[in-house]
């Protein structure tokens, strides 16, 4: 909701239903999630992310959800290739990739991280 009004559907506090309020609106919101962090797959030094539907060439094509294996102790930099390809490096972002996240990571889990991703999945 970026303007004070909206053409979205609410939940109100005294509304039945909420789940299924909240669940129609993610639905409508879903594509803007590729890529997008799954909390519940992030685990000590994994990182989980949605799937979704990109485009490659021209052809509509989904993506699946997945997950990487992230250094310790680390600055990772996770982008995407237009073909949907998640990698990660610890050396910055690469030319022709579109950034993910940067993450730090500890000796035994992530400490923080930034989510680098924009709507129109550009390239460095």
């Amino acid at each position: 909701m970026a303007n004070s009004t909206t053409n979205l559907d609410l939940i109100s506090v005294s509304q039945a239903g909420k789940e299924i309020t909240a669940n129609a609106l993610l639905d409508a919101a879903s594509p803007a999630t590729l890529f997008g962090r799954r909390a519940a797959g992030c685990i000590a030094l994994t990182w989980a992310y949605y799937g979704g539907p990109m485009i490659i060439t021209g052809t509509p094509t989904r993506i699946s959800n997945g997950s990487l294996s992230l250094a310790a102790s680390s600055v990772i930099y996770v982008e995407a290739t237009t073909a949907g390809v998640v990698s990660t490096n610890t050396t910055g972002w690469t030319a022709g990739r579109s950034p993910l996240y940067k993450i730090t990571t500890g000796a035994a889990s992530v400490t923080s991280y930034e989510d680098w991703r924009c709507m129109a999945l550009a390239t460095v």
